[in-house]
């Protein structure tokens, strides 16, 4: 009878602490996953932005791209200009020596 009691009494508590885990637990993984879900909406939050900066890199590459294009084409203009200056001053020199040294 004694042991009947032990053992029902063990038993209870026994029910009672697992309960009590169980309890824990629940919460606990409760709040796992509703960590798991706000780091799931950051991570496609950061997937959003890398896309967004994705695209602004492109079409800072694409300007980037036109503009060294623009520009080596202004800079070949401005040496073309600069070999015929150079070359119509080369040829208007000697003319203009000749005139001072009449002088």
């Amino acid at each position: 009878e004694l042991e009947a009691k032990l053992k029902a009494e063990l038993e209870a508590w026994l029910s009672e602490r697992a309960a009590a885990v169980s309890t824990r637990f629940d919460r606990r993984m409760g709040a796992w996953e509703a960590e798991s879900a706000q780091a799931a909406e950051r991570l496609a939050a950061c997937e959003a932005a890398t896309s967004a900066l994705t695209a602004r890199l492109g079409r800072h590459e694409t300007f980037k791209s036109e503009f060294d294009d623009r520009f080596g084409a202004l800079d070949a203009s401005f040496q073309a200009a600069a070999e015929r200056f150079s070359r119509h001053r080369s040829i208007q020199a000697p003319e203009h020596s000749d005139a001072r040294a009449r002088r």
